[in-house]
């Protein structure tokens, strides 16, 4: 199968691990417009980094299963009290993701910051494998006696040019201009989806859609070694591809992608600084919450449910893309929300007034959610949702499909852990 991945749309993904980056140095240059790399009395300066980022990203996919009380499997009751919705340990995924990111910006009089970043994602791969103890005797997605929803192991690759990011920050507050203050900025980004849009098995890693970013973040050296950081910032999505958001009608329920909000907090530390030479050690000690509300959504099944040759003419049918109870056809599904939280540990040394070099590295958890959760329908007379009600009209969500949107059908993610590396030059000019 060729290849392709998944995560939420990637320009928020990106968004996300920018903007930790970001955060990370907070008290340092990213955010507050101070620091070695900035005179007040200049008009202008500009600087341009090159930012490499690691990622591995693996987690449980658990598949709801219909437990008939009395019924055995394998000699052994598993349900011996009543029948029940089940939750079985089904597949293990990895993600492993290369980025690039080519970031340039221009300071005016030390207060007003724009930035593009362009990025380049090296290489997207994904494996679906069995989780451990399941084979295609208890897999509830890939059975030896039955169609499989897709094949497993599945495995995706794909890379290119991903959607730039162009944003504008202004510091209400610089030490850069008066010492005595503190630093506070605001700030707005714009994810703007030039990239082609992705497509399951497909190369492009495109997200398909506009992505706003309203922010806030500060710093404070309370003493010559200390500064404390924050940055608190929310994420607004709205559809730009129709063949990965199409507008399936008035019975459509969620039809965007899902908005975050997320808070970061730290501390930087200086134990080496020579201001006049310009050169210093930072290091720096960070933490993050993140909320993720529900949405469609390229998730970690994108690729495999929209790559399934599951068909009618099947034996037995398996009817997942038929437009009879939904479709998948485009790979997204409706994700329910969820809370995500890190820590990092960065590194940065000033070699000089005009070049820097970092390094992070930071781990992160994510709660559990079903992947394939969207709505039966709106029930409009009172009667249930029904393919015809007392008006004559369908109820059902379109993107509806009981095969895998169905309480006992649905896939969830359990156990999200992401380990991730950053290393990045930046230069003055």
């Amino acid at each position: 199968m060729s290849g392709a991945r998944r995560v939420g749309a990637l320009p928020i993904a990106l968004a996300i691990t920018s903007a930790l980056g970001a955060s990370a140095a907070v008290a340092s240059d990213l955010v507050t417009l101070h620091g070695p790399w900035l005179d007040p009395a200049a008009p202008v300066a500009f600087r341009a980094g090159l930012d490499y980022r690691w990622q591995r990203r693996a987690l449980d996919l658990l598949r709801e299963l219909d437990c008939v009380a009395h019924e055995r499997i394998d000699g052994a009751e598993l349900c011996p009290d009543a029948s029940r919705i089940g939750l079985a340990r089904d597949l293990r995924a990895e993600f492993f993701t290369s980025t690039l990111d080519l970031d340039l910006r221009a300071t005016f009089i030390a207060a007003i910051d724009v930035r593009l970043r362009l990025p380049f994602v090296v290489s997207d791969a994904a494996t679906l494998d069995f989780d451990a103890g399941v084979d295609g005797r208890n897999s509830q997605t890939s059975p030896y006696n039955a169609p499989a929803l897709f094949d497993v192991p599945y495995r995706t690759t794909r890379g290119g040019l991903a959607d730039p990011v162009i944003g504008i920050w202004a510091a209400l507050l610089s030490s850069a201009r008066d010492p005595a203050d503190p630093n506070l900025t605001v700030g707005v980004e714009l994810t703007i989806p030039l990239a082609a849009p992705r497509t399951p098995g497909g190369a492009t890693v495109g997200g398909g859609a506009w992505a706003v970013t309203l922010a806030v973040a500060g710093s404070d050296r309370t003493l010559p070694w200390l500064e404390p950081f924050f940055r608190l910032d929310a994420t607004f999505t709205v559809p730009a591809s129709d063949a990965l958001y199409p507008d399936l009608g008035g019975m459509q329920t969620t039809r965007g992608p899902p908005d975050q909000v997320a808070a970061r907090f730290g501390v930087e530390l200086i134990p080496f600084e020579r201001p006049a030479r310009g050169h210093a050690v930072r290091l720096e000690l960070g933490g993050e919450l993140r909320f993720v509300t529900a949405g469609k959504s390229a998730t970690e099944l994108f690729d495999a449910l929209g790559e399934s040759e599951c068909s009618l003419a099947d034996d037995p049918p398996c009817p997942l893309t038929t437009h009879a109870g939904g479709t998948t056809a485009t790979g997204m599904t409706i994700a329910e929300e969820y809370l995500a939280g890190g820590l990092w540990l960065g590194a940065h040394y000033d070699l000089h007034q005009t070049f820097r070099v970092s390094a992070r590295a930071r781990f992160g958890w994510e709660s559990p959610r079903f992947l394939t959760a969207s709505n039966l329908g709106l029930d409009f007379d009172g009667g249930g949702v029904q393919a015809v009600n007392s008006f004559g009209a369908n109820e059902h969500d379109p993107d509806y499909n009981p095969h895998i949107d169905a309480p006992g059908a649905r896939f969830r993610a359990s156990d999200v852990s992401v380990l991730g590396i950053e290393l990045s030059v930046t230069g003055r000019f």
